[in-house]
């Protein structure tokens, strides 16, 4: 339930800062594709691959943090199936 409240805040921050924090200090982006459902146990594989190395890759900046940064990545269907 935490990991719940703590990513829907973050949503809210996401969605507030469009219009309060400047477009040179943040970066939105996003795409919509299609994907067998075979394959997204495989595409979430690679995201937590990707957190982990950028995890590994900040932790050992040798600069001194002067700022905090949150990234959101979301996975979700925009496709509605019926129940089983």
């Amino acid at each position: 339930m935490s990991a719940r409240n703590f990513h829907r805040e973050m949503g809210h921050r996401a969605i507030e800062s469009l219009d309060s924090i400047p477009k040179e200090r943040r970066d939105y982006s996003g795409i919509t594709f299609g994907l067998p459902a075979s394959q997204v146990q495989k595409l979430k594989d690679k995201l937590n691959e990707f957190r982990q190395e950028l995890n590994s890759t900040l932790g050992s900046l040798e600069e001194e943090t002067d700022e905090v940064y949150h990234l959101n990545i979301q996975l979700f269907p925009l496709t509605k199936k019926e129940k089983k």
